[in-house]
């Protein structure tokens, strides 16, 4: 108590507060705004007056599959049985406010967008107390916060998927990142053990936490042998539901080969837009939804991934491609993928802005790996590894949003070790 009194003396207390007053004023704007564009009452910023009550889609299905006691199936509104085509996390969790919702989905939708909107704006405080007590600079984050999640309003505020899960998910694995930092057998479960939970929401952040903790324990197999143990320990009663569902091990998520596929087969350029997804088999009127219940989901995907590689060893070069304009499009260049999402035009310059400074600190972040600080680097190796996957198999922008604050925090790592540029210095 006496160190934050002495603290707030020195000074320091009012940038934290103002920083904190940032965020949560970006919050509650674009909160508003969601809520008028949705009732029509307000246009403005050229915003679509469609708030997207997706609810994450094949989620959604899933959800209410679980609450009429169908149990994790469903996913495209028919019922077709038991499925795995998405993490269980966040099926479970819109189950459980459809539980205290009594099944009014139009309520369900409401405390969803509350909750994604609460997620975003804790996750920024989050950010904002780590600059505060790291470099004394919460407002440097807050704006740079700020700017990322105004230049992507439209996954924050407008549609209801999986962005906000994920993005907690992500933020996790990089606090259990930082805890492997020292060394220990204890912090190897630890890192295990919050990795293992991140995997249920949001596999490609398990993905991440793999690569960087062979890195991290390359010259300590025990602990990194614990650490992995520790995390198929938590997802072991989900692979083994899917083992004894499908007599088949995926370890989180079935539809790698269908994704696959997709970018193969419907995309000219291998990254994902609105007419590739028309296709997709959510939609009941497409053939791919006829082919999937009618052939079951493990048949389905089967066919899939034997097409997938069959146009692989056909057009080798084509796939090539494919992962170079992926590349492109999840590190340089913002695409939106369908008309709709960004019709502001300084709105969609911001978040193509937004990615290219990412890209560049990423960049700025290895060149100074030996002295940004270890949390930076491990930010960075994170957020690559986490799209790498998607770059290798099949991209569209939605993937990169769960990154958002994970990448405001590179972008102040980056920006604070420039802070001896007078220019720069915000506070």
């Amino acid at each position: 108590m006496l160190e934050i009194r002495s603290y707030l003396s020195h000074g320091h207390g009012w940038r934290f507060f103002v920083a904190i007053a940032i965020v949560w004023l970006v919050i509650a704007i674009g909160a508003w705004c969601s809520v008028q564009v949705s009732r029509g009452g307000l246009i403005w910023l050229e915003w679509t007056p469609e708030t997207q009550p997706a609810l994450g889609a094949e989620n959604d299905n899933i959800s209410r599959a679980l609450r009429s006691g169908r149990g994790f199936a469903d996913p495209f509104g028919t019922p077709t049985g038991p499925t795995a085509w998405m993490p269980p996390a966040f099926p479970v969790f819109l189950a459980l406010l459809y539980t205290i919702s009594n099944d009014d989905r139009e309520v369900v939708t409401d405390r969803f967008f509350v909750f994604q909107w609460s997620s975003f704006g804790l996750l920024g405080s989050v950010l904002v107390i780590y600059a505060n007590v790291s470099t004394g600079r919460p407002i440097t984050m807050a704006l740079i916060y700020a700017f990322g999640i105004w230049g992507f309003h439209f996954p924050v505020f407008l549609f209801s998927h999986g962005q906000a899960i994920e993005a907690w998910a992500v933020m996790l694995v990089l606090l259990a990142l930082s805890i492997q930092r020292s060394a220990t057998l204890r912090n190897s479960y630890y890192g295990g053990l919050i990795a293992g939970f991140a995997a249920l929401a949001y596999p490609a952040a398990s993905v991440g936490w793999c690569i960087m903790t062979a890195w991290q324990w390359r010259q300590n197999r025990l602990y990194l042998v614990n650490s992995i143990l520790m995390a198929l320990l938590v997802v072991a009663p989900w692979i083994g539901r899917n083992l004894s569902k499908f007599n088949t091990v995926y370890p989180i998520k079935s539809n790698a080969g269908y994704e696959l596929w997709q970018s193969l087969a419907l995309t000219e350029n291998g990254t994902i837009d609105a007419d590739v997804l028309k296709d997709h088999p959510y939609f009941s009127h497409t053939k791919e939804h006829q082919s999937y219940t009618s052939h079951g989901e493990q048949a389905y995907l089967n066919g899939k991934n034997l097409e997938a590689f069959r146009i692989l060893r056909e057009e080798p070069l084509r796939f090539i491609q494919h992962i170079l304009n992926r590349f492109f499009a999840a590190f340089v260049w913002h695409q939106t993928w369908f008309e709709g999402q960004s019709t502001s035009l300084w709105t969609l310059a911001i978040s193509r802005v937004w990615k290219l400074i990412v890209f560049g600190s990423l960049i700025a972040v290895y060149r100074q790996r030996k002295t940004i600080g270890d949390v930076a680097v491990l930010a960075a190796g994170l957020m690559v590894c986490i799209l790498m996957p998607y770059v290798l198999v099949s991209y569209y922008d939605r993937y990169s949003w769960p990154l958002i604050p994970l990448q405001a925090f590179v972008l102040f790592s980056v920006f604070v070790s420039a802070q001896r540029m007078p220019l720069l210095n915000l506070e």
